[in-house]
């Protein structure tokens, strides 16, 4: 059974078998877990992972291919200019193109009249030094190494997507999942600030490389001694947002219903209803219920607040008058037709 009405309003986030079966009766047909982690895969249900122990992160910053650091490959070489042995001869337009490796390409495109030309005309490939976030947004994660904990919406772009494929293939019976990824898990903040997992190096690497200075407590977040996770962390869990559960079952209820508010016709066909509720009440209690021929509003609002205080329904005597009259008005307007 689907959680009580007043229960879930209660709740910021439900398990995917809490959710599923809330799916489920509202739905009048069985959904599992499957069908969510799948239809979180498609890009129709956002999903969350609830980080019980904390991790650590480093904060993305998303800029467009103008300002996203590049660096440039000439033409059918294949080869980046930033990592030949050899430099190319002195002020060339494949000199300037090793010079602004690591710039944004607007600082390319600026940076000589003839890389720009260069460029544009399709001489050089341009690489973007940046994970790649939709065709045309591309993400750095860098500076300082921050904890984070509690629940976090996964974009299902990076590795993260790996850790629910798996999951989804395990609860359907289908094959083993064997990928990678050197991006590490993204998590993604209500802002739209993306973050990524970070695992630090062993103590033997940082001594190494850094020797033993780099062992030191106070070294401990030093962003350089930390690289992108492989998976998300064992002690979490996958969950749904309540607020995405809610969005995604209004995308279920058509177009006259996607942003939320019910449509005209069925507001005045509740009070419609609401309208002949009322005339039945007052038929059933006399004349003092009733003011001529019509229901008499303030009488039949002063039992309702009497059965239930206003302080549990919200409203006060004054809108309860209102809608009451409303609803009285469009039952006349009804039996009128």
């Amino acid at each position: 059974m689907a959680m009580q009405s007043r229960l879930y309003r209660l709740k910021s986030w439900l398990t995917l078998e809490d959710a599923a079966s809330h799916l489920s009766t509202l739905l009048s047909e069985k959904v599992g877990v499957s069908d969510l982690l799948q239809l979180a895969l498609e890009g129709q249900l956002i999903i969350s992972v609830n980080l019980i122990g904390g991790v650590k992160v480093k904060k993305g910053e998303i800029t467009g291919w103008l300002g996203t650091p590049v660096t440039l490959a000439p033409k059918g070489s294949g080869n980046l200019l930033s990592l030949a042995k050899e430099a190319p001869p002195p002020d060339t337009v494949a000199d300037d193109a090793r010079k602004i490796s690591g710039k944004t390409l607007k600082e390319a495109l600026e940076y000589s009249e003839r890389l720009s030309e260069g460029i544009k005309k399709g001489d050089f490939v341009v690489c973007p030094l940046g994970d790649a976030v939709s065709d045309d947004e591309f993400v750095s994660f860098k500076g300082e190494v921050m904890n984070v904990e509690g629940i976090w919406d996964l974009p299902l772009i990076s590795a993260e997507r790996i850790d629910v494929e798996e999951m989804y293939q395990e609860s359907v019976g289908g094959p083993e999942v064997d990928l990678i990824s050197l991006n590490g898990p993204w998590l993604k903040a209500e802002e739209g600030f993306l973050y990524c997992i970070q695992e630090r190096f062993s103590k033997q690497h940082i001594k190494e490389v850094y020797g033993e200075e780099g062992l030191h407590y106070s070294e401990y977040n030093n962003p350089n001694h930390y690289y992108p996770a492989g998976r998300l962390p064992d002690n979490c869990s996958i969950v749904v947002r309540r607020c995405n559960l809610d969005a995604f079952i209004a995308s279920l209820e058509g177009p006259e219903q996607s942003t939320g508010q019910p449509a005209e016709g069925e507001v005045i066909r509740a009070l419609e209803a609401f309208g002949l509720l009322v005339e039945l009440y007052a038929s059933q209690h006399g004349p003092d219920y009733r003011h001529g021929e019509r229901p008499k509003a303030s009488r039949i609002v002063e039992d309702m607040l009497a059965a239930v205080p206003d302080d549990v329904t919200n409203m006060g005597d004054r809108k309860l008058k209102d809608h009451v009259g409303a609803a009285i008005k469009a039952w006349e307007a009804k039996k009128r037709l």
